[in-house]
């Protein structure tokens, strides 16, 4: 397994929306072949306290099966504020 970091994904996804002469149709009825990414996006709406979370896995087809390429991003509600603390914490630029 390779793991790519979740900011990546996004351009990764984007280039292979870019890269594509199908018509969003034709992907449902296409065999998957190895080199094939796809996207899997579970997701749930909360209206009533106006939230929303989707958990989107970007996959390899591979010769021997897939490759779950999100594997290194934050799942948990404790990682995703972590990660979001991390980001919004000043950042050392080491010099004086």
């Amino acid at each position: 397994m390779i793991a790519v970091p979740a900011a990546a994904l996004r351009d990764l996804e984007e280039e292979v929306l870019q890269d594509t002469d199908f018509c969003q149709d034709d992907y449902y009825r296409m065999p998957l072949e190895p080199r094939m990414i796809f996207t899997i996006e579970p997701g749930i709406y909360i209206a009533e306290e106006q939230l929303g979370v989707r958990i989107e896995d970007d996959i390899l087809v591979t010769p021997d099966g897939s490759e779950i390429l999100s594997i290194g991003a934050p799942r948990t509600t404790e990682d995703i504020e972590q990660l979001m603390q991390s980001a919004a914490e000043p950042q050392a630029t080491g010099s004086n």
